[in-house]
């Protein structure tokens, strides 16, 4: 009887330390993969770094529109249909669908904003933003009209300088797209002019160099 405790107690403490194998495995497997996702996570912060500085810069201007505070620069009209917090909280929600990548549900957003926002500090952006889900898409006549529309909202004093560039190198590439090339030179070229050392300058240059027409002798007509 002595005999059969001993041995029932030393299959009892075999299999303790099998599963105690078992738990420091799942453990190590745990703790690797814990390693492999912060590594992905690294990884994706680099990529996403753009993105999350062009948050910060929409959400400060955001919430300065929802305190009642107007961005220097950017003068609300009296007449805007929707009250200022309204409007910012209808550009927030589509903001977010494009940072999720729902476009389309970032497109309705934005058509909604600039239908009923009337003469938002946040209508230019709006314009880019909505370009952006066009061109998305590659829907270049829409995503041509709406950087259009950044350019007008900056040419009567209401838009973000800053997103000049930017629409003007959409507009150039959008061009391109609907075989324009003429007038996407043009564009590429009021860069160089405009916005010297950008990083927007360097692209267009690159542009402007690889459509460069042959230089191999006369055409005829």
């Amino acid at each position: 009887m002595s005999r059969r405790l001993d041995l029932l107690e030393a299959a009892i403490q075999a299999q303790q330390v099998h599963a105690d194998s078992l738990f420091a495995e799942a453990d190590r497997a745990l703790r690797t993969h814990q390693a492999s996702s912060e590594l992905h996570r690294t990884q994706d912060a680099e990529r996403v770094a753009q993105l999350a500085a062009s948050v910060d810069q929409l959400r400060a201007r955001i919430d300065a529109i929802e305190s009642g505070i107007t961005p220097i620069g950017n003068a609300a009209d009296s007449s805007v249909a929707l009250p200022p917090a309204e409007a910012a909280a209808l550009f927030r929600q589509a903001y977010l669908d494009v940072t999720r990548g729902n476009f389309e549900l970032a497109r309705e957003g934005f058509e909604q904003f600039l239908q009923e926002a009337g003469a938002s500090p946040l209508r230019d952006d709006a314009f880019y933003w909505l370009g952006e889900c066009h061109f998305a898409a590659t829907r270049y006549a829409e995503a041509l009209a709406a950087y259009r529309g950044v350019l007008l909202a900056s040419g009567d004093g209401t838009g973000d300088q800053d997103y000049l560039a930017p629409a003007l190198l959409r507009i150039g590439l959008c061009e391109m797209e609907l075989e324009q090339p003429g007038a996407a030179r043009a564009t590429f070229q009021r860069i160089l002019d405009e916005f010297p050392g950008s990083e927007e300058a360097r692209v267009a240059a690159e542009h402007l160099q690889s459509s460069k027409p042959d230089s191999g002798g006369p055409t005829t007509q």
